[in-house]
């Protein structure tokens, strides 16, 4: 059963990057906001922040950013 979440997981997190490198900011913030929700123990979750980060930068929302620096230093990879 881990295995398939860890799977899940990493799937919508190529999606967030999918949608990072086309500049659709919002859509990776979603995407990466539910991943944290769905499967917040896995790696795929951790790593998702730093997409999150990188399209919270690309908006300019600076609460966000650094709102996500600090989940960054909670939880490093």
């Amino acid at each position: 059963m881990f295995a398939l979440k860890n799977r899940l997981a990493e799937y919508d997190l190529a999606t967030a990057d999918f949608y990072l490198r086309r500049e659709a900011w919002i859509a990776a913030i979603n995407r990466t906001q539910e991943l944290q929700k769905t499967y917040p123990d896995t790696e795929a979750a951790r790593k998702s922040l730093e997409i999150q980060l990188e399209a919270y930068q690309q908006l300019g929302l600076t609460d966000a950013i650094e709102r996500t620096k600090q989940l960054m230093q909670l939880n490093p990879l």
